[in-house]
């Protein structure tokens, strides 16, 4: 089935983020066959701030967890956690997407609405988000504390990919109208090029309303030509799971060694701190790893997973400098949750600004009875465009 991004009417009719359905029926038990002992008190619609304009469809409904699929998420370590929410969430998914579609396909943002809107349907809607203060910063770990503020997740404030596109448009338009009369007959000339229009039709407003972003977003520094998309929920997986395998040989090897005149306690100590260096080095690897996935081709050419590896790691084509504008890129694209909570420390009294969508995690989010504790944690926009 495909999808199909919403019109600007229904955009306007779906300005709503959260609806509560209640079921047509009461005391209904669900017959498939993982979560027929479920009793289903109602669902919930996700109306995406994506608008259906990437992976995901415009609006997907989801039931409520299952006992198994807590259990499930109980059990599972950190590392594999997002792993093993995927095939529980695609269980919940009713109506007509249900067994269609692959929540792995989300983008980072859509499965943090996901989480968020089913939290406050079927969990509550006063959520504790767990925050440290700078105060704490200098302090040994293990006396390091956090406090809970109280998020109602009924009023989060939040953007689409409109209101993105309607910036994107604003940041463009001063970029246009500081060009020379040279440089925008340049760029006119190249913009009817990538469009495939004739150059004497082009005019600012033009360039100006086409905007919409859209994938792949496509750049060219240094005379390369990079397309690159969103980070996919697929991508944090598949990037766990080669990590996980390149790491595993060298420690079980540090698990499995015997040491003679080494005291079986000092030896403990001893590997330990070395599988907490490789878990370091694990860790640092993750994100460039899940960027490299993203990279959709490079000067035209599509790239398998290990090229695109390999392409991230090359200093010719991904200078630092070419990783940082892509990552001011990115944060610019930034839509879903979007608000910022104020509150002062109940330590030492400071003011503080807690950005949800960069610091609110996949745990917190989740119905567990335990307390929850999240992780520490210039491109020239004239030669970016949107699309193939």
């Amino acid at each position: 089935m495909a999808l199909e991004e919403l019109t600007e009417e229904q955009v306007k009719q779906r300005r709503q983020r959260i609806k509560a359905v209640d079921p047509v029926e009461e005391n209904i038990i669900e017959t498939s066959e993982d979560r027929k002992q479920e009793f289903i008190s109602g669902t919930v619609d996700v109306e995406y701030e994506s608008l259906g304009r990437f992976s995901t469809p415009a609006k997907l409904s989801f039931k409520d967890y299952s006992t198994m699929d807590i259990n499930a998420i109980v059990m599972s370590t950190p590392d594999k956690l997002v792993k093993t929410l995927v095939p529980i969430l695609n269980g919940m998914i009713c109506g007509e997407h249900a067994g269609k579609f692959d929540v792995s396909n989300m983008t980072v943002e859509e499965f943090i609405e996901t989480l968020v809107a089913v939290k406050g349907k079927f969990n509550s809607r006063y959520h504790k988000h767990p925050y440290m203060c700078e105060c704490q910063y200098d302090k040994p770990q293990d006396e390091q504390k956090f406090q809970d503020i109280m998020v109602d997740l009924g009023s989060l404030k939040y953007k689409s990919i409109e209101q993105v596109d309607e910036e994107i448009r604003a940041t463009y338009k001063k970029d246009i109208e500081a060009l020379t009369e040279e440089e925008w007959n340049e760029y006119k000339k190249s913009y009817a090029t990538i469009h495939n229009i004739d150059e004497n039709i082009v005019t600012k407003e033009m360039t100006l309303e086409n905007i919409k972003v859209t994938e792949p977003f496509v750049i060219n520094p240094d005379g390369h030509e990079i397309a690159i998309r969103l980070i996919r929920i697929s991508d944090v997986i598949k990037a766990q799971e080669l990590l996980d395998k390149e790491y595993s040989v060298q420690i079980k090897r540090i698990q499995n060694r015997q040491e003679h005149g080494v005291s079986g306690e000092d030896l403990k100590i001893k590997k330990q701190n070395e599988i907490e260096e490789l878990e370091k080095e694990k860790a640092k690897k993750l994100l460039l790893y899940i960027k490299a996935f993203t990279l959709v081709s490079i000067d035209g050419k599509q790239l398998t997973d290990a090229e695109k590896i390999k392409a991230m790691l090359d200093r010719d084509i991904f200078p630092n400098r070419v990783s940082q504008d892509i990552n001011s890129l990115l944060d610019e694209l930034k839509f879903g949750v979007f608000d910022t909570i104020e509150f002062n420390c109940s330590f030492c009294g400071q003011e503080n600004k807690e950005d949800l969508q960069h610091n609110i995690s996949v745990t917190e989010l989740l119905p567990l009875n335990s307390k929850n504790e999240r992780d520490s944690r210039h491109l020239t926009r004239l030669n970016i465009r949107f699309g193939a």
